[in-house]
């Protein structure tokens, strides 16, 4: 398994979207697709200025990342 830095920025619908159903909801989404993925969510944090969010993910391999990264920015709430 191999461990990534994942670093987002909401766009409006996903500031919407955090306020209306709050951060933990934010981070359960993220585990579970990740976990669906065949890895795990290490850690995840909301920050200042150009990255909204940090999370450390543990996945198999790049393709997984390339994957998961994916599958985050299709929804575009980031």
């Amino acid at each position: 398994m191999a461990k990534y830095l994942l670093q987002a920025s909401y766009l409006v619908d996903g500031v919407n979207g955090l306020l209306k159903e709050g951060g933990t909801s934010r981070k359960a989404t993220v585990e579970k697709l990740t976990e669906s993925m065949g890895g795990s969510l290490e850690v995840f944090y909301y920050g200042f200025g150009d990255n909204d969010v940090y999370a450390i993910v543990d996945v198999p391999d790049e393709a997984t990342m390339i994957a998961l990264s994916l599958a985050v920015n299709g929804t575009g709430a980031l």
